[in-house]
């Protein structure tokens, strides 16, 4: 029945057996509401937008559920113009539906039209007013963070950290250290990794830096921010030695691994960068975007071009990653400036997404520097 076609529609789609779930769909006698936003909650989870959005142009009926998914889909994926035609359209509105509009601009940091989905909204909430306070400290602006800030009731870690963030990207450390992060009643990861960030960019020393990270808890790291500043002077020697001391105590993170990659491609060790990525995976650290990105630059630096598509190759089946425009753009860069044009044309037409200036700046640099008139034209 109806009820036993949703289950396996919502069973199929956790599991990521998208196929089977497309299959369930298509047989059903008869559907409902729920079978409806069941496999469009598929497509969203596998993040198939085209997908869920021709879904939902087709529904004979949507309810709230149905229109928060489809927004908060493009809201993850930071398509700001879906989100506001989505908002434009939508004829019921909630809070959560507000909420999330706001969040998107915020990430985007549209403050204007996160201000006026604000004011548009019937009554408003923590969430939502901490979602402007996002987008105000992203615009750099520390007195309206602040002002803001001072409206919330209840203050959670996230706009804590907005309001650090707020200070620090216009240059004030110590209003972030001391009025902001110093007043947190406790701090989480986010907000300690924001601290140190704000105190790596705006320029502590490496003393400074040593003093703050051995005042964090034990079972958070921070020795990615001390790699970062080695990196910073060229020396990646004394980043490498902070690596291995916090490796053999087993206090390395995420944040530590794509540290000390990133410090190697930073300074053009391509080869070290490369046998970096191995031994994260080695040690069962899992690669992020980032990761991979900074693999292919490495694999770009070092001149092996098999092995970085080998690896492009990997992050597809081994590591079920979608490459974004930004790992695109690194393949096609190597590939141009290693005189292999053709291919790197067909890697642009190939991919996702819409070439833009960034693509054509790439295909006409490699055109220009193997003198290649034709394929320029």
């Amino acid at each position: 029945d109806t009820i036993a076609y949703n289950s396996m529609i919502a069973a199929m789609g956790s599991g990521g057996q998208l196929c089977e779930a497309e299959k369930i769909f298509e047989k059903m006698p008869e559907r409902n509401i729920i079978s409806w936003n069941s496999m469009l909650s598929c497509y969203t989870q596998a993040r198939y937008l085209c997908r869920a959005k021709c879904l939902f142009d087709k529904m004979p009926r949507t309810n709230e559920i149905s229109w928060t998914s489809i927004l908060q889909a493009f809201e993850k994926s930071g398509d700001i113009d879906q989100v506001k035609a989505l908002f434009d359209e939508a004829p019921m509105r909630d809070l959560r539906f507000f909420t999330t509009v706001i969040a998107a601009y915020a990430f985007k940091g549209h403050l204007l039209y996160a201000k006026k989905t604000f004011d548009l909204m019937p009554s408003h909430d923590g969430f939502a007013l901490t979602a402007v306070i996002v987008a105000t400290a992203q615009s750099g602006q520390p007195v309206d963070t602040k002002s803001m800030f001072d409206r919330l009731v209840c203050r959670s870690c996230v706009a804590w950290t907005a309001l650090i963030h707020g200070y620090a990207r216009f240059g004030h450390l110590r209003d972030a250290e001391d009025t902001a992060f110093g007043e947190m009643p406790e701090h989480d990861e986010v907000s300690w990794n924001t601290m140190l960030a704000a105190s790596f960019r705006i320029g502590d020393t490496v003393d400074c830096l040593e003093k703050l990270v051995a005042s964090m808890p034990k079972f958070l790291s921070g020795c990615w921010v001390l790699i970062a500043a080695w990196s910073k002077h060229g020396q990646t020697e004394n980043a490498k030695k902070i690596f291995d001391d916090n490796l053999a105590r087993g206090e390395i993170d995420g944040y530590c691994w794509n540290a000390m990659l990133g410090a190697y491609v930073q300074n053009g060790q391509g080869l070290e960068a490369i046998e970096i990525f191995r031994e994260m995976v080695c040690h069962g650290a899992k690669p992020d975007e980032a990761s991979f990105l900074n693999l292919f630059t490495a694999c770009s630096q070092a001149g092996l071009l098999e092995e970085s598509r080998d690896n492009f190759v990997s992050m597809l089946q081994d590591h079920m990653m979608k490459p974004t425009r930004e790992h695109f753009g690194v393949m096609m860069d190597s590939l141009a400036r290693n005189g292999r044009l053709e291919e790197a044309k067909e890697v642009a037409e190939d991919m996702p997404f819409k070439p833009d200036s960034v693509t054509c700046r790439i295909l006409l640099g490699g055109c220009k520097l193997h003198r290649d008139e034709g394929l320029a034209k």
